[in-house]
């Protein structure tokens, strides 16, 4: 798929180069003045199915198909050329007659008719488009004379070019404004508009404008309206009002998501004629709330009344938003009952229309000339009567006699019973009231009258007639029976009325109820009262289902019990001349809820709506259940409760908000938590949170981190979906962070995981970043044969694509070069001192595939070893000058940069030329030395010759050289020394050859160098000769093959185990492996453990550790093989020592291993006259003192020895415990430790100190008795009486331990108690060890006390210490601890009667938090608070309540408490008492139970008959109580 971006730069490039052409052109057409039209003369209009398109615009297409209108003004015949940039996006459909270039498809054939363009979409995506104009035919010299072009931007969308006729169905714009079109659809009973698919474009069907509307996935926001059936493949209609629809589709690449706005028009049913309607006819209208209850009529529909004004123009009466002007109390609809609403109109000639919600948005904005235009734009409303035209409903009046009864203080409306607006009533009708007998009283004493609205008022008993007669104005033409002069007369017969309070109850039972009886006309009248409470059979009920607390006319009502149908409570007066009158009030008592729950959706959107219910049914009586919310701010609430408790809440803000609905009945309450979302309206990608929807980057890059840029910014969603259209290109992880994995583009897209599903889009374009250079620190390089150097190198740019940088050796003989730059010398290469070169170049190269390289030449020589003077002495004379040679070791290849120094400049001096050669000249006789200083030896190695400074010259007698026959190997060196006699001679010089330097070379000082095998002769030829005839001196010199080396030794084995006598070779490994000299030397670290003979065969000798150390002649390597020997068998004697009596004796034992090792020995004593042995082993006791006897084993030579001690007789007796505790009814058995050094061992009587406490047989065995302490004995039957005690204590052991719980859960950081339960209760010892399994999970303390250390499971062991060996133990399970996050209560502000309890309402968030909660008050002399959260009021004020998590998370309730200054009063009639609510400056409102018997104003209390009543002041919801009873002004 295309990216959906902007313009691409191509095509903005393209269009830039089209625009110049155009402008030169149409310069040069101008400037030809051939044609009469300029270019600024020509006006173009292109439009659309939207509508004019702008020059330069953007034009979003969201069919299938697209034509395009192009006016060309100012010029005569014009002729059209269009043109498409990209024709993936959109194609020419030449189906509809427009013609293409047949060798360029994306433009058409110029033609005057062509100014039509019809085009198809085939692809999501944008593309430029081109109109040029010219003035004649193109191909026949026509020219260009105007321009136009716009970008046409593709849009997945459902397509709104659907006409279906059949559902009325078509597509418009709401309002001009809106910037897309809406459907519009009209309700019929089972109808549905079908959805099309990709092959046709059937616009009586829904389509997409890309992809098959069939394969598409489609949902609705409101399915009481509209909703997707897939069998059907079609979108139903269910009902009348706004939903929108969405469309999702997937091409296999890409997700594609549409939403629509969909209208449906009701249908009307009334059951009459338009022309002949009543006041409080029907009107049912084609909705459905089976979905979506809360969802109304209401809301989905407005209704408008209008009628004709006095202009007969059209005015507003009324709608359903709440206009109106003047007439607006004369019609209306009332609030819908399900589907149907009731006309409540006066009289007249209305007009009635239903508009869709969201279409109408006031009358100044709908008004026409008749009071309906049917040319407004956006969707008709649907009229009572018609559709068309002028549509009437007509309603009649009620002008006919009447009687009507009346009670006192009722009202009666004469405009609502005749059904006539009171202004029409005023102007048209005259109205006369008399009283309807001559008794000399005057009708107003019975009734008041306001005269502006006709309303009557019954104020006394008796009977009054009014008349009213139609004068004789005109103008009131709706009803022809309401003819000049005629008259009706009505009736009002007015009768007292004594009522209950209430006339119905549903009660609980334990709840209560105040009734009192009241007179109509609030007259108080005497008499008496008498209370009743019956069943429907009229049988007495009272302290059966309900209790009655009497007092004159008011009685409180406590429910005692359920009832299986309504009772009546009964107030009976009786008036002093014999009236009764009897009020009633049916009471049904149900079972007092005391557990319930809310039902909810946990999750709710901001500004929906949302019903609530309980799992309190309609079946349950008497539960009064009162709706509020933890935060206003958040939520608001509104009580919806009908036969069950129900309510609506209104999401206002984010957060969570805690419902609670308050059973008045029995003060209990359930609660829910809500928590409100605000999910994301708009949503795109950021990258570096700067919104994007286009991103071009390097491949180098690597990575790119976007985020989520979303409106509005409180918006609560945090989950979030990433896609990539080309995961080949890069993939993206679901925080946003993008892997570039190679060059080219690919749509980023998120996606918002909440019910708005709000996606955004990047575009996102991965281009090469080649290499562009390359620097190193080096461009030439000297080395030395083996040394290492690692090139530095700097690349830019520094974030390439590829920072991949390739080295390579041109003779890896000289130099290589490893992946790191890493330069090894390898080598000197030829005798000209060829270098190396080194290249580094970039891995990838630029989009021609040039890549970057750099160079580096490397030069290598060998390492020089050493330099010294040719000889140690030199001899000159003053004056004199003479050369002395070098020796350089190697000799060739090498670095021979020198300086030469003289110690003494007044004795010689000496120069240097430019090829290091030394020159030394005579100054004065003496000594000097000479010294040199090689750059590469440096100052460390200092070659040094002692210079002898002569007065004259001292000739040479003869010289020769040494050695005089020698031996080199091929490549090296061999010095050649002179030897001249005498040694002092001055001239030294001889000259040097090779008979053939093939097979070897000399240099000036006589370094001779092997080249190949042979033999040569070496000359030295001496010239400064007494007789001028040089002498001449040789060395025969042998050139043979180098011995090869070796690099490195080993031997094996390294390590080995053998036994003594066993014997094993050494190897030795040489490396490499052909080395010549292969010689070793063998030699062993312990020769006591050891031996090895010069062949490398080690022999064991003895048990122990020792090395063999191995030595290479050729190089001195060293290698070791280490070496374990043991004895062949092993062997000791038992006992390994022994003490034994006078004359007695024992026999040694041999013990070996194998046990079936020869044991043939010999035996010896080391002192005879201490113990002797025999040849078996047998040793005897001869006198008192110490000695070894000793056993060697003769085929093995191992020996053992045992140690003899030789006393007198003696025994020992030795328990393993001391002190030892059993239970009762309990054995245990000592053991116990016999020593003698007699022969056998003696026996031990056993005896009890407290047999009755513990008893003990003969074999040691104790027994507890009965709980105490005593002492067990045990003493030797020899002649010695050895003994030995134990202190015994029986206890009372533990028989059963458990613990409190046998599961557990800790959290991280917390602790919980543990408890052991012991029986029996008298246990002696009732302590326990406690054990964690795992201390690395859960540890525990002495105390029982459990610590979670680390998420995970174990057990907790309690263990009996008592030796009962009881144990108990509990499964831990070690949590993560869960920190609370918020507190939400119910009410923060809490007024309280004092000495009243109330339980704190609260929810800690989240649920599965670990916290522990505290409570503590600021002010416990005005309220305290327990652990549970009960608050008691105990003192009037303010205190404030604190909720504590452990995590510190906290939430406060302000407690109010109040309080009465009295809580009784006695008063006679007419005497006053004020009453003071203590604790507040609130306000408070104050009402009596009983006006008649006292009343309260400010908290005045004023007596007004006999009897008990109760005076309640109201503070912030809280009811104080003051019982006042009255008595009679005469007592």
């Amino acid at each position: 798929m295309k990216k959906i971006t902007g313009m691409n730069k191509k095509y903005k490039w393209m269009l830039l180069l089209a625009s110049l052409f155009l402008v030169v052109a149409g310069m040069f057409a101008y400037a030809r003045k051939d044609k009469t039209y300029a270019a600024d003369q020509v006006e173009i209009i292109v439009t659309g199915k939207n509508g004019n398109i702008e020059l330069g615009s953007d034009y979003t297409m969201r069919r299938a198909d697209e034509e395009f209108t192009a006016i060309a003004k100012g010029i005569g015949v014009p002729w059209y050329v269009w043109h498409i940039y990209d024709g993936s996006i959109l194609e020419f459909d030449s189906s509809k007659g427009t013609v293409t270039d047949p060798t360029n498809t994306t433009t058409t054939v110029a033609s005057p008719s062509g100014r039509y363009a019809s085009v198809k979409l085939k692809d999501i995506g944008s593309t430029p488009m081109d109109l040029m104009v010219y003035d004649g035919d193109p191909t026949n010299g026509g020219k260009v004379v105007g321009t136009f072009n716009f970008t046409v931007n593709t849009r997945f969308s459902i397509s709104d070019d659907t006409k279906g006729t059949v559902y009325d169905a078509y597509f418009n714009k709401i309002f001009e404004e809106d910037e897309r079109k809406a459907l519009i659809l009209t309700y019929k009973n089972g109808s549905g508009i079908l959805l099309g698919d990709d092959k046709s474009l059937d616009t009586s069907k829904l389509n997409l404008n890309f992809g098959s509307a069939q394969k598409a996935e489609w949902s609705s926001s409101n399915t009481d309206i509209i909703q997707y059936s897939s069998a059907g493949q079609s979108i139903s209609i269910n009902g009348a009002g706004h939903a929108k629809l969405t469309a999702s589709y997937n091409d296999g690449v890409v997700n594609y998501s549409d939403t629509i706005d969909v209208y449906v028009r009701p249908e009307l049913t009334i059951t009459k004629n338009p022309d002949d309607m009543e006041n409080g006819d029907s009107v049912k209208v084609s909705i459905r709330d089976n979905d979506n209850p809360i969802i109304t009529a209401s809301d989905k529909l407005i209704w408008v009344i209008t009628k004709k004004g006095e202009d007969g123009k059209a005015v507003l009466v009324s709608d359903s938003l709440g206009n109106g002007g003047d007439f607006k109390d004369d019609a209306k609809l009332e609030p819908p009952e399900g589907d149907t609403y009731k006309l409540n109109a006066k009289a007249g000639v209305y007009n009635i229309a239903f508009y869709v919600a969201g279409t109408y948005r006031g009358w100044e904005d709908m008004i026409g000339t008749d009071g309906f235009d049917p040319n407004l734009p956006g969707c008709n409303p649907v009229y009572i009567g018609a559709d068309i035209g002028s549509p009437t409903v007509k309603v009649k009046s009620n002008f006919s006699n009447k009687e009507v009864a009346m009670n006192v203080n009722d009202t009666y409306s004469i405009p609502n019973a005749l059904n006539i607006a009171e202004r029409d009533l005023r102007t048209y009708f005259d109205i006369n009231i008399e009283p309807a007998s001559l008794s000399g009283i005057s009708a107003y004493d019975i009734v008041d009258h306001d005269k502006n609205t006709n309303v009557v008022k019954a104020k006394d008993m008796g009977a009054v007639i009014i008349t009213i007669t139609r004068n004789g104005k005109s103008g009131f033409d709706i009803d022809k029976n309401l003819t000049q002069g005629k008259s009706i007369t009505i009736r009002l017969s007015i009768s007292e009325v004594f009522n209950l309070n209430i006339s119905e109850a549903k009660m609980q039972v334990g709840s209560t109820e105040n009734l009192y009886g009241m007179f109509a006309s609030g007259v108080t009248r005497g008499g008496t009262y008498e209370w009743k409470a019956q069943d429907i059979n009229g049988n007495d009920v009272e302290d059966n289902y309900i209790q009655i607390e009497r007092s004159g006319r008011q009685a409180k009502i406590t429910a005692l019990k359920k009832t299986d149908a309504a009772i009546k409570v009964l107030l009976s007066w009786t008036s002093t001349d014999g009236l009764t009158l009897t009020a009633v009030c049916n009471i049904t008592i149900g079972e007092a809820v005391t557990d319930f729950s809310i039902k909810h959706e946990k999750t709710m959107k901001v500004g929906s709506k949302q019903y609530l219910s309980t799992s309190i049914t309609g079946e349950t009586v008497g539960a009064k259940i009162v709706w509020f919310v933890s935060d206003t701010k958040l939520a608001t609430i509104t009580d919806l409760s009908g036969n069950s408790p129900a309510a609506e809440i209104t999401a206002l803000a984010p957060g969570p908000v805690v419902v609670t609905a308050f059973n008045t009945s029995n003060n209990t309450y359930a609660t829910c938590v809500i928590t409100i979302n605000q999910p994301i309206e708009d949503l795109q990608i950021g990258i570096d949170n700067v919104a994007s929807s286009t991103y071009e980057t390097v491949l180098s890059k690597g990575f790119i981190f976007m985020q989520p840029i979303y409106k509005p910014e409180n918006a609560t969603t945090e989950e979030f979906t990433w896609s990539s259209s080309k995961e080949d290109v890069a993939t993206v992880d679901n925080t946003g962070k993008v892997t570039i994995l190679k060059e080219g583009e690919t749509l980023i897209r998120v996606k918002a995981e909440d019910e708005n599903g709000k996606f955004g889009e990047c575009a996102l374009s991965i281009v090469r970043n080649p290499i562009t250079d390359i620097v190193t620190d080096v461009s030439e390089l000297y080395m030395v044969k083996g040394d290492t150097y690692t090139v530095t190198t700097e690349i830019a740019p520094i974030d390439p694509s590829d920072k991949t940088l390739i080295w390579s050796s041109d003779d890896e003989s000289i130099a290589k070069v490893d992946n790191n730059g890493k330069i090894t010398a390898v080598g000197v290469g030829n005798p000209g001192g060829t270098p190396a070169t080194i290249t580094v170049e970039a891995a990838v190269g630029d989009a021609d595939g040039g890549k970057i390289r750099r160079t580096i030449k490397v030069y290598v020589r060998e390492k020089l070893e050493d330099v010294k003077f040719e000889s140690n002495d030199t001899y000159i004379n003053v004056g004199a000058s003479k050369n002395v040679g070098l020796i350089y070791t190697p000799a060739e290849n090498i670095n021979k940069n020198v300086e030469f120094a003289s110690s003494n400049t007044s004795i010689f001096t000496v120069e240097k030329d430019k090829d290091n050669n030394c020159t030394i000249k005579g100054v004065a006789v003496g000594t000097a030395i000479l010294s040199c200083v090689s750059e590469d030896l440096g100052a460390g190695k200092v070659a040094t010759c002692t210079v002898h400074v002569t007065a004259t010259a001292v000739p040479a007698t003869d010289f020769a050289i040494t050695p005089a026959d020698a031996t080199v190997d091929i490549g090296k060196t061999l010095q050649l020394e002179k030897i001249f006699t005498p040694k002092d001679a001055t001239n030294q010089y001889v000259t040097w050859s090779s008979s053939d330097t093939a097979i070897a070379t000399v240099n000036n000082v006589g370094t001779v160098t092997g080249v190949k095998e042979g033999k040569i002769t070496i000359s030295a030829v001496y010239t400064d000769t007494p007789d001028r005839v040089p002498w001449i001196r040789t060395s025969t010199i042998t050139v043979k093959d180098a011995p090869i080396r070796a690099t490195s030794f080993d031997v094996d084995p390294a390590t080995k185990n053998i036994i003594v006598g066993e014997k094993f070779n050494i190897t030795p490994i040489f490396t490499p492996d052909n080395t010549t000299n292969k010689h070793v030397d063998y030699q062993s670290l312990d020769t006591g453990v050891v031996t090895v003979d010069d062949k490398g065969v080690v022999t064991g000798v003895g048990a122990g550790d020792a090395v063999i150390q191995c030595q290479s002649e050729d190089g001195g390597f060293i290698a070791t093989c280490a070496v374990r020997v043991d004895n062949a068998i092993e062997f000791s004697l038992s006992p390994a020592t022994k003490e034994i009596a006078v004359g007695k004796s024992f026999k040694l034992k041999k013990v070996t291993k194998p046990a079936d090792a020869n044991k043939t020995a010999t035996w010896s004593t080391s002192n005879a006259s201490i113990a002797s042995v025999s040849a078996s082993g047998r040793v005897t006791g001869k006198r008192i003192g110490s000695c070894v006897i000793s056993c060697t084993i003769t085929k093995y030579n191992q020996s053992a020895r045992c140690r003899v001690k030789v006393a007198k007789l003696n025994s020992k007796v030795k328990f393993d415990n001391k002190n030892i505790r059993i239970g009762v009814g309990q054995t245990h058995r000592l053991k116990t430790t016999v020593w003698t050094n007699n022969s056998s061992k003696p026996k031990l009587n056993w005896k009890s100190a407290n047999s009755s406490v513990a008893s003990v047989n003969s074999g040691g065995k104790i027994t507890g008795k009965r709980v105490g302490l005593t002492k067990i004995t045990a003493t030797t039957n020899d002649s010695v009486r050895a003994k030995a005690t134990c202190k015994v204590r029986v206890i009372q052991r533990i028989s059963s331990l458990s613990l409190n719980t046998d599961y557990a859960v800790v959290y991280v950081g917390r602790t919980k108690k543990l408890t052991a339960k012991i029986k029996p209760a008298n246990t002696t010892i009732k302590k326990v060890k406690w054990a964690s399994g795992d201390d690395n999970i859960a540890r525990v303390t002495g105390s029982g006390k459990i610590r979670g250390i680390a998420e995970g499971n174990t057990y907790i062991t309690a263990t009996a210490t008592d030796g009962s060996n009881k144990k108990a133990r509990c499964y831990v399970k070690v949590l993560d601890a869960v920190p609370a996050t918020s507190i939400v209560v119910a009410q923060t502000d809490l007024t309280m009667e004092r000495g009243d309890s109330a339980k704190l309402t609260y929810k800690v968030l989240p649920n599965d938090t670990s916290d522990n909660i505290e409570f503590a008050s600021d002010n416990k002399r005005v309220a305290t608070v327990n652990n549970k959260g009960n608050v008691r009021a105990v003192g009037t004020g303010n205190a404030t309540i604190t909720i504590l998590a452990s995590s510190g998370v906290s939430s406060t309730v302000d407690v109010n408490v109040v309080a009465l200054n009295k809580t009784s009063l006695n008063m006679r009639q007419y005497d006053t008492e004020t009453l003071t609510v203590i604790g507040t400056s609130d306000p408070i409102t104050w009402y009596t139970a009983n006006a008649r018997i006292a009343t309260v104003e400010n908290g005045k209390v004023t007596g007004r008959a006999e009897g008990i009543t109760y005076i309640y002041a109201y503070v912030n919801g809280c009811r104080l109580s003051c019982r006042v009873t009255i008595t009679s002004v005469s007592d």
